[in-house]
C-alpha cells in the first residue's frame, strides 16, 4: 500500500527511503529548502527500483527514463552505486539487513514493534520493543568529540538505540586508519629510511615506492578505536559478521521475534580472532598523491593474514614501535 503521509521536505523523504531499506545517498543535504534527493541503487536495477520507488508513495510520477521519481515537490534521482565509489559487499549486505527488518515490522507486525533476536554460534543478544531500522549516514560517523561512529545501522527500541556495525564476511579489511596515523607516519618512515631498514624511491610521475612494507601491531587500545570506535559497547551495540541472506532469517508469529543467524558477532576486542584483528600496513597507494611528504604511500588495515608468510613485509611489534614514537 503506497505511503500517503505528506512528505515535504528532503529529510523526510530520505527518512522513508530508509525505511523501506534504500541506504545509500549521494551528497545528501537536508535543508528546509532543498527538493532533491539522489539515493543510489544497483546500475542494473535502476528501472526497477524506480518503479518500485513509485510504487511506495501515494501520488508518486516515475520519469519516462525511469531514472527520477517525483513526489510532491521532492524530486527522487536514481544513481548506479558502482559508479559513485559505494558498490561494495558491505553495502549490499547492510541493505539486506535493513530491508528484513524494516519489512518485517510492516507487513508481518503490522507496523508495531518486534523482538530482534542476533544469533551466531553460543552468541545470542536480544533487543525487545524494536520500532525500526536506520541507516546511519557516513557522513554523521564522527560524533561532536571527533571519534569515529562505526554503527552502519541503528535499532530504535523502547529502551534506547542499539548500534549495529555490518561487516560482510568476505571483507578483508577493516576501515582505514589513516587518521591514528596522520601525524606520525612520515616520522617513522623517516626513521627506517634512516636506519637502511626500509628503501624510498620517488617514481618518475612524484609518488613514492615502499620496500619492504611495513606492518605494525596495533595496541589493544588502537583496535577498540579502529573495530568499535566511540559508539559500539558491549552494553548498546555490536559488530555482526553475515551476509545476511534469506535463509539468515526467521520469523517467530507466535511471540513476534525476528531471529537473525551470523556468522560471528563481537562486542570486545576479545571476541575477535587473532586471525581476523587488523594489522596496520604502510604500502603504496599512487591515488594517494596529495600527502605532504611521501605521497603514494597510505596505511590501511588487513585483517593479519594479510602478513602472515609474507617476506616482503617489515614487522614492528607494539613493543619495538615505542623505539620510534609510534
Amino acid at each position: 500500500m503506497p505511503d500517503n503521509k505528506v512528505i515535504e521536505t528532503a529529510a523526510e523523504m530520505a527518512n522513508a527511503l530508509r525505511f523501506h531499506g534504500y541506504t545509500k545517498f549521494k551528497n545528501l543535504k537536508t535543508g528546509d529548502r532543498v527538493r532533491n534527493v539522489t539515493v543510489l541503487v544497483p546500475g542494473a536495477q535502476r528501472s526497477m527500483e524506480a518503479q518500485k520507488i513509485g510504487q511506495l508513495f501515494e501520488g508518486a510520477e516515475v520519469s519516462p527514463d525511469m531514472k527520477s521519481v517525483v513526489v510532491g515537490q521532492i524530486k527522487i534521482v536514481l544513481k548506479p552505486t558502482e559508479r559513485q565509489g559505494a558498490g561494495s559487499a558491505g553495502a549490499a549486505t547492510e541493505t539486506r539487513l535493513l530491508q528484513s527488518i524494516n519489512q518485517t515490522i510492516e507487513l508481518e507486525n503490522e507496523g508495531l514493534p518486534i523482538t530482534v533476536v542476533l544469533e551466531a554460534a553460543h552468541r545470542k543478544i536480544k533487543r525487545t520493543g524494536v520500532r525500526r531500522a536506520v541507516s546511519v549516514a557516513t557522513s554523521s560517523r564522527r560524533n561532536e568529540q571527533g571519534l569515529v561512529n562505526k554503527s552502519d545501522i541503528d535499532l530504535e527500541t523502547d529502551s534506547g538505540i542499539f548500534h549495529i556495525s555490518v561487516k560482510d564476511p568476505t571483507a578483508q579489511y577493516w576501515e582505514s586508519p589513516d587518521v591514528l596515523f596522520k601525524t606520525k607516519r612520515d616520522e617513522l618512515l623517516d626513521a627506517l629510511s634512516d636506519e637502511g631498514r626500509v628503501t624510498l624511491t620517488r617514481e618518475p610521475q612524484g609518488t613514492f615506492a615502499i620496500s619492504p612494507r611495513i606492518a605494525l601491531e596495533p595496541t589493544n587500545a588502537e583496535i577498540q578505536a579502529l573495530v568499535f570506535g566511540s559508539d559500539i559497547a558491549s552494553s548498546n551495540g555490536a559488530i555482526v559478521e553475515s551476509g545476511f541472506f534469506p535463509t539468515d532469517f526467521v520469523w517467530e508469529e507466535v511471540n513476534n521475534t525476528l531471529r537473525i543467524k551470523g556468522g560471528a558477532i563481537y562486542t570486545t576486542v576479545t571476541d575477535i580472532p587473532r586471525t581476523k584483528l587488523p594489522v596496520f600496513v604502510i604500502r603504496q597507494d599512487r591515488s594517494r598523491n596529495r600527502t605532504a611528504k611521501y605521497p603514494g604511500l597510505r596505511v590501511i588495515a588487513p585483517q593479519r593474514t594479510y602478513i602472515e608468510g609474507r617476506p616482503d613485509v617489515l614487522f614492528l611489534s607494539t613493543t619495538e614501535r615505542l623505539k620510534y614514537g609510534v
